[in-house]
């Protein structure tokens, strides 16, 4: 795969680059983003082709539906780049139903639309967060152009490999839903990790596959293998929270007395998690119902992994995607060695070491 460093500042200052970048930023109730994370993890390539090639034409998305606009992250965007006279950022990417069309042929047409209107003679896929979908502008556009990764992608290349390769002893804590969609990965870092602490509503799943009552509980009735139901290098909480009504306070309880007229929002880290010094931890997915309020759990494993950061400064602490950086305050980012751009692309590619948007830069 071809690097955007390993390309000439000679080469480059005669170059018109298509970028693709990572810009799909949260937006209020307001239509304002809220959080400009991936924004800024992508200025980095954005002000080096800025700076050093002769034309930058930016693509990206932002959302699921066809009338959202990017100008909201465009305006912010700007605050950033506002000095530089040779930026163009075109509208949302999917605004155009062949981006995401399931026939190839679709997507290709755009790709080669894409790259006639900006002019482009070098693509630079830096769209981490998406290198999982089979999209125009992630798989189509190598094709028919010259292309490389960008910066962002480097970086997140060099880190997740540290996570595919950690220093002992070792934990992956993993929440979020759908254990079915999950299996591969468990098994995986199983092999790869001392332990796994299983939060969130794969929790539930577990409870419910060892006969425990989960009541109202989050659960998508997946059929978990006796290997990993009883695996004892799996952990599960001790207690969970629970509510009568989604706005009650919650009271705690220990899985196996759960009732049936109640609901798991959240769950209790054991004290002794973080008995051993962990020299490696991986996270992904809140572990508990954080859209409604019950972050409990996901704070207390943030305080836990802060007071990791103070005894261990050396320790890898990563951790990535979208709903779990909602979780993290920007004053408690720094918690980490890296967080990933990406949430999807981030299991994807710790699952199977590759993804469809590096595969295509590799057939270059």
């Amino acid at each position: 795969m071809l690097f955007l460093g390993d390309i000439s500042y000679e080469k480059l200052r005669e170059k018109t680059v298509l970028l693709r970048a990572g810009l799909n930023l949260p937006l209020g109730a307001n239509g304002r983003v809220i959080d400009d994370f991936r924004l800024k993890k992508a200025l980095p390539t954005i002000r080096y082709l800025a700076e050093n090639c002769k034309k930058l034409v930016i693509i990206a998305h932002i959302g699921r539906n066809r009338d959202i606009s990017l100008k909201p992250v465009i305006d912010v965007l700007n605050e950033h780049i506002s000095h530089y006279d040779n930026i163009e950022v075109y509208e949302n990417l999917r605004q155009d139903p062949r981006e995401y069309s399931d026939k190839e042929s679709d997507r290709d047409e755009y790709a080669k639309e894409l790259i006639q209107r900006s002019g482009a003679d070098l693509f630079v896929q830096d769209a981490f967060s998406v290198c999982h979908r089979n999209h125009a502008s992630i798989t189509s556009i190598p094709k028919f152009l010259q292309s490389c990764a960008g910066f962002l992608i480097e970086k997140e290349l060099l880190e997740l490999n540290k996570a595919l390769n950690p220093l002992r002893p070792s934990i992956f804590i993993l929440g979020g839903a759908k254990f079915a969609t999950k299996e591969p990965l468990i098994r995986k870092f199983l092999k790869l990790y001392d332990k796994i602490f299983i939060g969130g509503a794969i929790a539930n799943e577990f409870f419910e596959s060892r006969g425990y009552e989960i009541g109202h509980s989050l659960t998508h009735k997946s059929v978990i293998p006796h290997d990993i139901l009883y695996n004892e290098n799996i952990l599960l909480p001790e207690f969970v929270s629970v509510v009568y009504e989604d706005y009650e306070p919650p009271v705690e309880v220990k899985p196996k007395d759960i009732l049936p007229e109640m609901k798991i929002v959240d769950v209790t880290l054991p004290v002794d998690l973080f008995k051993n010094e962990y020299a490696s931890v991986l996270w992904n997915g809140p572990l508990g119902y954080y859209e409604a309020g019950f972050i409990r759990g996901t704070d207390t494993l943030l305080r836990m992994l802060h007071g990791l950061r103070r005894r261990d400064p050396d320790a890898c602490i990563i951790t990535g995607g979208g709903d779990t950086l909602a979780t993290i305050s920007a004053e408690r980012r720094n918690i980490f060695t890296h967080i990933s751009s990406g949430g999807g692309a981030m299991l994807t590619y710790l699952e199977k070491g590759n993804l469809p948007g590096l595969l295509a830069l590799q057939i270059q």
